[in-house]
C-alpha cells in the first residue's frame, strides 16, 4: 500500500460522513416536527411532542460532535501522505470554534457563526476532495480525477444554497424553521455526496 495513512484517515472521513448523514436526518426530522406542530415551544416541557423534540435535538448534536471527532483524528492521520489534507484539518479547527459559538450566543451572531461555520464546512470537503484527487493523479486512477471534478462542483452548489438559506433565515424569522428544513435536506444530499467520493477513494487506496 503506497499511502497507508491516506488509507486510514479516509476510511475514517468516510464514517465521519455516515455520521454527519444521520446527523442531519434527524435535525430535519426535528425541523419537521416544529413545521407540523406550531404549538410546541419551550415552556411546553410536559407534552410528549417537546420531550420527542429535544431527544432529536440532543441526538443530532451528539451524532455531530462523534463525527467531528473522527473527522479531526482521520484528517489528522491522512496529512502524512496529503498536503491538502492539513489545509482542510485547519478547516475543522474553524468550524469547531464556529459550534462553541452557535452554543453560546443566540439572534444575529448565532447566525453569523452558523453561516461561518457552513461555509468551512464546505472548504473542508472541497480540500479534502483535492487530496484525493492528487493521489488519484499519482496512481493514475482517472476515473477518480474525473469523478473529484465533478463532485466539487456538486457539493459546492448544495452547500453553496444551504449557506444562502442560513442567511436568508435571519432575514426572515418567521419562516426559519421552513428554511432550517430545506437547509437541512441540501447538507444531508452533500453529505451523502461526500460519502460515495470517499467510499470510492477508500477502495482506490485500498488496492494501491
Amino acid at each position: 500500500m503506497k499511502y497507508p495513512h491516506a488509507y486510514s484517515g479516509v476510511k475514517k472521513l468516510f464514517i465521519s460522513e455516515i455520521l454527519n448523514i444521520i446527523s442531519a436526518g434527524l435535525m430535519f426530522v426535528a425541523v419537521l416536527m416544529v413545521l407540523l406542530d406550531g404549538k410546541i415551544k419551550l415552556p411546553d416541557i410536559d407534552t410528549a411532542q417537546f420531550w420527542g423534540l429535544a431527544t432529536l435535538v440532543l441526538l443530532s448534536s451528539a451524532v455531530g460532535i462523534a463525527a467531528f471527532v473522527i473527522q479531526f483524528i482521520g484528517l489528522n492521520q491522512a496529512r502524512k501522505d496529503e498536503w491538502y489534507f492539513n489545509k482542510a484539518l485547519y478547516f475543522v479547527v474553524i468550524c469547531a470554534v464556529c459550534t462553541v459559538g452557535m452554543t453560546l450566543t443566540a439572534g444575529t451572531v448565532n447566525s453569523i457563526f452558523a453561516a461561518i461555520d457552513e461555509v468551512f464546512t464546505l472548504l473542508i470537503n472541497i480540500y479534502a476532495i483535492l487530496a484525493i484527487f492528487t493521489l488519484a493523479e499519482y496512481l493514475k486512477d482517472v476515473h477518480i480525477q474525473r469523478t473529484g471534478k465533478v463532485m466539487i462542483v456538486v457539493i459546492t452548489v448544495l452547500f453553496g444554497v444551504a449557506l444562502i438559506l442560513q442567511i436568508a433565515a435571519g432575514f426572515v424569522p418567521r419562516r426559519a424553521e421552513l428554511l432550517g428544513a430545506v437547509k437541512a435536506g441540501f447538507e444531508f444530499v452533500g453529505y451523502i455526496v461526500c460519502m460515495v467520493y470517499f467510499g470510492m477513494a477508500k477502495k482506490m487506496l485500498g488496492k494501491s
